[in-house]
């Protein structure tokens, strides 16, 4: 015990040194500069209608805002409802260390990652042994995908935490039957609906494992009806966290969404062929119909609308406008490591000779793996970190490859890890870019993908490094990220997504009218974001062809390209 005690706390001291080093070497990215500080804006002026809800329910938000709460700023950060103009000013405009700030907003979900981390462990070896929760935590405390999400403040890491917490504490309830594990499990399905709308795949999943769970004693009106009393108690629990969280509010959706996508509702509904009657229904149930966290409502609506809709995506050099369904499965191909990918293959070939002690602990960790990637198959907005929830159910699954008797099987495995840690140790501190080799690599990653991939506009230190070091005083930049470059280097402005608040001619909401951008060839130094070198998010999809001819003399974590175009013609 004193051992395990002992192997237990050196990795979650591991996780806390490796998630805090990297806080320090990226530059706040394109999600944060919308989600710092967001729960202490809330809590401070109770106003719901922040443009943040165009995205996510709150949870995040209250995470990352923890260690800020005591600080003081000045009133007029708080003056917008613009979530992006707000976060830039409270880190870059306040009185405080930028770096400081970033600290503080993301350092609660690194000490997440270790409570995380404690919870795979445990889980492990409560199924299959010591051996097992041993290898579940090396897994974890060296995966890419968590040391690039757990480092950040971003939603997918968080509702990842709870849902894996609330099946966990139903599983609980399963083994011991106690009542007090499933009102564990209903308050964390809550946490997990207040962080992100993936969080909504817990409730049928749940609903699955209680009906299965139910009828184990038999198919009767008892059993189903234990089984309804279950799920009513979840949805009763969940949706009180989810009302508390929204801050108990019960208004007319009109009341309680940003004025900007107030007009978009009434333009929606006066373009839609929907009948005049149910139109009119809708305008009075939109106007005067008090609903209960009437916010939530907004956000799926948005989210949801978005997701259909898409933003344009890129694979394998092909652009897409609505991703293909086997995106996800690439996305996961490229951006896990390969000795894990093997581990999976090798935990589904000896499924039969380690599987758990029943069915029911076999579909606990199934079925969420199989519900995120069915839902971002169908999803247009599927990047590396929206399947970040699916990894701690995937180690959970491997781990029972540490109950494995065959020798050389052992040893394999043994190569495996060893190969999987150092995979992880050369990729510090460019987990976000990490690639593997069936990708050929970090290096070639922007070939396969980019956006949140690979490029969320975090390397904004190192380009400031690098420039200092090649005394380079001035360059010409093209960036893909929220953060206006110049709290970094002095830079000449080449083209850049438009819908970046820095770019010159920015409109708080997009232009649907965009122009193509000017994209004639430049000289001198020239730093470009990869996603921006691929044209992904410009509107001219050849704006920088031109540079691909030339070979980039520094790799800026991955994410940012440096040319010497000096001496060309």
């Amino acid at each position: 015990m004193k051992h395990e005690k002992i192997m237990l706390s050196s990795f979650l001291l591991l996780i806390l040194v490796l998630g805090v080093s990297s806080i320090f070497n990226k530059s706040m990215t394109w999600d944060e500069t919308c989600y710092v500080g967001a729960g202490k804006y809330l809590i401070k002026t109770g106003n719901f209608k922040f443009s943040a809800f165009a995205f996510h329910p709150p949870m995040t938000y209250y995470i990352g805002s923890i260690f800020l709460m005591p600080l003081k700023f000045d009133d007029s950060v708080y003056s917008t409802d613009f979530c992006y103009e707000f976060g830039e000013g409270m880190i870059y405009n306040s009185s405080y260390n930028p770096k400081t700030l970033l600290l503080l907003s993301r350092l609660p979900f690194v000490i997440m990652s270790m409570v995380l981390a404690f919870y795979v462990f445990r889980w492990s070896k409560e199924i299959y042994g010591q051996k097992s929760g041993y290898l579940a935590l090396v897994l974890y405390t060296f995966s890419t995908a968590i040391l690039s999400a757990s480092n950040l403040v971003l939603t997918d890491f968080t509702v990842g935490f709870f849902m894996f917490l609330s099946l966990y504490y139903y599983w609980k309830f399963y083994i011991k039957n106690l009542r007090k594990h499933i009102y564990l499990a209903s308050i964390f399905v809550g946490c997990a609906l207040l962080s992100k709308l993936t969080g909504l795949i817990i409730i049928p999943i749940l609903t699955i494992l209680i009906i299965y769970e139910s009828l184990r004693y038999g198919r009767n009106s008892r059993n189903l009806l234990i089984a309804a009393k279950n799920i009513l108690v979840v949805v009763v629990i969940a949706s009180l966290v989810l009302f508390a969280g929204f801050g108990f509010h019960i208004k007319p959706m009109k009341n309680s969404i940003p004025q900007h996508f107030v007009g978009r509702v009434y333009e929606e509904l006066e373009n839609s062929r929907i009948n005049n009657n149910i139109k009119s229904a809708l305008t009075f149930a939109f106007e005067k119909v008090p609903v209960p966290f009437p916010e939530y409502f907004f956000v799926f609506s948005s989210v949801s609308l978005h997701s259909v809709e898409g933003h344009g995506g890129f694979l394998n050099g092909q652009f897409y406008q609505k991703s293909p369904w086997y995106y996800p499965l690439h996305v996961f191909l490229y951006k896990t490591e390969l000795a894990f990918i093997i581990i999976i293959a090798l935990s589904i070939i000896f499924f039969k000779k380690t599987r758990a002690k029943n069915t029911f602990e076999e579909i606990i960790q199934i079925l969420p793996i199989v519900f995120i990637f069915i839902l971002f198959m169908s999803n247009n907005l599927t990047t590396a970190k929206h399947i970040v929830p699916a990894y701690p159910f995937l180690f959970l699954f491997c781990s029972r490859l540490g109950k494995i008797k065959l020798k050389s099987i052992k040893l394999l495995l043994w190569i495996l890890i060893i190969y999987y840690v150092v995979s992880s140790a050369m990729a510090f501190p460019n987990y976000l870019a990490y690639f593997n080799e069936i990708s050929g690599g970090p290096a070639n990653g922007y070939k396969h993908l980019v956006g949140a991939s690979i490029d969320l506009g975090q390397d904004l230190p190192g380009l400031q490094k690098y420039m200092q070091e090649n005394v380079i005083h001035k360059i010409n930049l093209s960036y893909f990220g929220t953060v206006d470059p110049k709290e970094y280097v002095d830079y000449d402005y080449m083209p850049s997504p438009y819908f970046q608040m820095w770019v010159p001619g920015f409109k708080r909401y997009e232009d649907l009218n965009p122009t193509k951008e000017d994209c004639h060839e430049r000289k001198g130094w020239i730093a470009i974001s990869v996603t921006n070198l691929q044209n992904v998010r410009m509107e001219n999809k050849t704006c920088y062809n031109w540079l691909q001819k030339y070979q980039p003399v520094a790799k800026i974590g991955y994410s940012i390209f440096v040319y010497n175009l000096t001496n060309t013609h």
